[in-house]
């Protein structure tokens, strides 16, 4: 995705200890609520085409940019700002997800991530205006479980999607 090749794991050893490092943030996906006082966050954003097309490159690096001008004195710890596979509804792209919570939001353009950064991960407080709108009511929806898109769908490919 962003053209660096990945390393062999050479022991088992050395594939314990990543385990080991990235175990808090599968435990945020695979249990996290939305918690207004988390204090470990992962950031995904999407890097597949069509959001690449829609501008999740300049998205992905903001982050990463703010992340670290942020957080370096705030009791917030966010474990990764993650370039991912499709989140799957490729028209709200660039898509960014925020864990714990799963939390969707759409269309997320670089003007719009100071505002991620300083409500959602220093405040806790969600953007209620970039969360996703369901397309036939217009019900916002702030976990992509919660869309209808979503409900039917049994997702068996999860990699680096969420």
């Amino acid at each position: 995705m962003d053209g660096r090749k990945m390393k062999q794991i050479a022991s088992e050893q050395e594939l314990k200890a990543i385990a080991e490092k990235t175990q808090p943030q599968i435990d945020l996906r695979k249990n996290g609520k939305f918690d207004k006082d988390a204090k470990e966050l992962v950031v995904r954003v999407c890097m597949e085409s069509s959001c690449i097309g829609s501008g999740a490159t300049k998205v992905y690096e903001e982050f990463n940019k703010l992340v670290g001008e942020y957080m370096g004195n705030k009791p917030v710890k966010v474990l990764g700002v993650v370039g991912t596979g499709c989140h799957g509804i490729c028209e709200i792209g660039p898509s960014v997800i925020i864990n714990p919570g799963n939390i969707l939001y759409a269309k997320v353009q670089p003007k719009d991530v100071k505002e991620i950064v300083e409500s959602h991960l220093i405040k806790g407080e969600i953007v209620e205006r970039l969360l996703y709108h369901e397309p036939a009511t217009g019900e916002v929806k702030k976990s992509f479980e919660d869309a209808d898109f979503f409900k039917n769908q049994t997702r068996k490919v999860l990699g680096k999607t969420r």
